[in-house]
């Protein structure tokens, strides 16, 4: 219920804010099979990873206008001329994350991946992250995160294997080892 409330909630506040002529893609760059792309609006920057299609394409230019409403895991985005594109994933995952219960701990739990993707910025690694339910996914045997490609990342993004832990409160909601993850997606291929 927490968690349905506040998705109604931010979803609420991106419709509002996306509406309005200041809500823009702010970045788009393509990684893999994915586009990691941020937008702008009154509620601040949002980051969500997106299928590499060419209907999200045409519609994640950087200073492109684009209208987000409620619906699926993590809403929709729509182009002035009516083309849809609906996110993968989620960055901001501070967020996204739901609440903890009262005297929970951290919780935390081994993770192995494969890399599938990398560049000079970041890595994406597929594989088993069961702690990403607490942004919402479900079948988590199967998911990819994004690090960031640099000293403390790499050596953990190349070991295959590391401790997943969430935040319940923090600018870092999980990290990877000593990695902070940026974000999650359902794979795309």
């Amino acid at each position: 219920m927490l968690r349905s409330t506040f998705v109604f909630a931010l979803a609420l506040g991106l419709v509002a804010c996306a509406t309005t002529r200041s809500s823009y893609v702010a970045s788009s760059t393509q990684r893999g099979g994915f586009i990691d792309a941020s937008f702008v609006a009154a509620s601040g920057e949002w980051r969500f990873l997106f299928p590499a299609t060419q209907e999200c394409r045409s519609i994640l230019a950087p200073e492109a206008p684009i209208t987000y409403s409620p619906g699926g895991m993590w809403g929709r985005f729509r182009s002035p001329g009516d083309v849809v594109c609906d996110p993968a994933g989620v960055g901001n995952l501070h967020r996204w994350r739901r609440s903890r219960v009262e005297g929970e701990m951290a919780p935390s739990s081994a993770a192995r991946w494969e890399i599938e993707y990398q560049d000079d910025e970041v890595f994406l690694l597929r594989g088993r992250f069961a702690v990403a339910t607490r942004v919402g996914f479900a079948g988590t045997h199967d998911i990819v995160a994004m690090v960031a490609n640099d000293d403390v990342c790499r050596p953990v993004a190349e070991s295959g294997n590391a401790t997943l832990v969430f935040r319940p409160s923090g600018s870092r909601a999980f990290t990877l080892g000593r990695c902070e993850v940026l974000a999650f997606a359902r794979p795309v291929s």
